[in-house]
């Protein structure tokens, strides 16, 4: 219930709003994430940019994806403020869940919590302040629109560069990717939103979800784009 109050109080503190009132250079955007099955796990990845718009970079540092709890990962592009928000909420929800239950929190409960949030969140739409999330486990992958109504996918990206990096994975996947191949796919796909998204940038994250959460280094994601097949994830 108080965490209810909070999230009631965060969305009221901005409902007043209007696009008039909130000029785009004034509010911090993430920009482009995705994910995508392999035959043994999910590769989610995203750039490391922040924009205030397409000409002025607040952050090449921005961390985009967010582990939630041993066997989730969710990924976040739109307005970077009720983005954090949703990450707080959503892991203090999961961390009172599996304190207070003689079980823990299926994904499927964790993935309709982020409907929910994202639910209350949708006064802040009118403003264009909107958070736009992947939520992805071993099996399974969920994007969301901004209302909280979500859909499983077996691929996806979302933010600035989706539309390059979408056309990639439509040419790319299949459901035999080995871990390798997706991860390499996953670099590609965010290299050609680099290329061509001025909102996307170069740094990438990329974590794999398969009986336990692994995040890529820079030093391995630099050899795949060198072209290097012998890189061990």
């Amino acid at each position: 219930m108080k965490l209810e109050k909070e999230i009631q109080e965060y969305v009221r503190s901005f409902a007043g709003l209007s696009k008039q009132s909130v000029k785009e250079r004034d509010i911090l955007h993430g920009t482009t994430i995705l994910a995508l099955k392999y035959k043994n796990g999910v590769v989610v990845a995203g750039d490391c940019r922040m924009c205030f718009n397409p000409t002025l970079i607040g952050s090449e540092n921005f961390k985009k994806l967010f582990k939630i709890d041993e066997d989730s990962v969710i990924a976040v592009a739109g307005s970077v403020a009720p983005a954090m928000e949703l990450i707080r909420f959503l892991r203090a929800e999961v961390d009172i869940y599996n304190r207070t239950q003689t079980h823990r929190l299926s994904f499927e409960g964790k993935a309709n919590l982020v409907s929910r949030i994202l639910a209350k969140f949708a006064p802040l739409a009118s403003a264009g302040i909107v958070v736009l999330p992947i939520y992805a486990s071993r099996n399974k992958i969920y994007g969301y629109d901004y209302l909280g109504a979500r859909y499983e996918v077996k691929y996806l990206a979302v933010g600035s560069g989706s539309q390059q990096a979408l056309t990639y994975l439509d040419s790319n996947w299949n459901e035999e990717l080995s871990k390798f191949q997706a991860v390499k796919i996953a670099v590609a796909a965010l290299n050609l939103a680099y290329q061509r998204n001025p909102q996307t940038g170069k740094v990438k994250l990329v974590y794999i979800i398969e009986d336990e959460i692994v995040e890529i280094d820079s030093e391995k994601i630099s050899k795949i784009e060198e072209g290097d097949k012998n890189v061990q994830l």
